[in-house]
């Protein structure tokens, strides 16, 4: 397939997401809020610094200030760079290919100045293994989500000049609030699904449009616990497993010390979808003290070393009988439990 095509037709059964009023109106708050930020500076300086004195928290407040600074300042910088991208595609043939690599190119350099600012202000060092595992597709990365800067690590692996490949998501619905999100799926084929199980056939539905053209550039991300990793989530999930008596589920849960247990839809329907795919399991540690906003406060993510696992398993290695296949994902996700409980140190003070 010629290339112009290849990016053409690439995800081109996804449905994009709705609402762009919100995101609009999203995005005069960003721009706002950056404005303040800079305009404010000579009293929020000081006032961070005066803060940090007393704390005694390693300048959390200072560290903060300047990495929302940088934050915000990216976000402006994308959304400013997609709306000039729009029109400088053109209108002719071949502008859906046009705009689909300029908002690739866009997702990599946003995503990789947010965690550049991360590693700045926080002094934060990085390590990979495996990250050659990521070459040549199409591939399946099941991911362990425990931060709100995690969902970055796709972008900051798959990426780099060395691999250049392309990613589609499946997210949770509520990322649709995030206006650089929003509009870069208007063009990326990523997927939002709701969580609840009202309608789970209808949302593996929509994550089996992800498999739709897919070449041996192409990632789909999943991160299959469905939400963050926490301490209070998984005791709050033994608990309704308990109440339920639910005895499997809760044996598996607790079985799991530091990831939540995979929820197999996602992961089963693509594999069934892609039937050349391979797995690719991306476990991590050193990012556990972001699990929210507030966590950049505390100054425990100072000086953290995050330490970064992957690996792949070939296609060919994974069960097809879908009762197997769900017992290897169980078994490889404890896999990636064990090396999380290995690694893991102990946050700063």
């Amino acid at each position: 397939m010629p290339k112009h095509l290849e990016w053409k037709h690439w995800g081109e059964d996804v449905h994009h997401p709705t609402g762009r009023l919100r995101a609009v109106l999203t995005v005069a708050g960003i721009f706002a809020a950056l404005a303040l930020l800079v305009v404010l500076s000579p009293l929020l300086v000081p006032a961070a610094f005066a803060v940090d004195v007393v704390r005694r928290k390693r300048w959390a407040t200072l560290r903060f200030y300047g990495f929302a600074t940088a934050v915000l300042a990216a976000y402006s910088w994308a959304l400013t760079a997609a709306f000039i991208k729009f029109f400088t595609a053109g209108f002719g043939p071949g502008r859906r290919a046009r705009r689909k690599r300029h908002m690739v190119w866009l997702q990599d350099k946003w995503g990789n100045a947010m965690l550049d600012a991360a590693r700045r202000f926080y002094n934060v060092t990085w390590s990979v293994e495996g990250q050659e595992e990521l070459a040549a597709g199409p591939v399946i990365m099941l991911a362990r989500h425990a931060s709100i800067l995690d969902t970055l690590l796709p972008v900051d692996l798959a990426h780099r000049p060395e691999t250049g490949m392309r990613l589609s998501y499946v997210m949770k619905g509520e990322l649709m609030a995030d206006p650089t999100i929003f509009f870069a799926s208007q063009v990326i084929p990523n997927v939002f699904v709701d969580r609840s199980g009202t309608d789970t056939a209808a949302e593996l539905d929509k994550v089996a449009t992800l498999a739709t053209n897919l070449g041996p550039g192409d990632i789909v991300v999943v991160y299959p616990e469905g939400t963050r990793f926490t301490p209070k989530k998984q005791e709050r999930l033994r608990k309704k497993f308990a109440d339920e008596g639910n005895l499997e589920a809760l044996a598996r849960a607790e079985s799991l010390h530091n990831v939540l247990p995979i929820r197999p839809g996602g992961p089963m329907t693509l594999l069934e979808r892609l039937p050349d795919a391979d797995v690719l399991f991306v476990a991590h540690t050193g990012l556990e003290e972001t699990a929210n906003a507030g966590d950049f406060f505390n100054g425990r993510f100072v000086g953290a070393h995050v330490e970064i696992k992957c690996w792949r398993v070939p296609r060919a290695t994974i069960p097809d009988e879908p009762g197997e296949q769900r017992l290897w994902l169980e078994d490889q996700w404890r896999s990636v439990d064990r090396w999380v409980g290995e690694h893991r140190h102990e946050p700063n003070k």
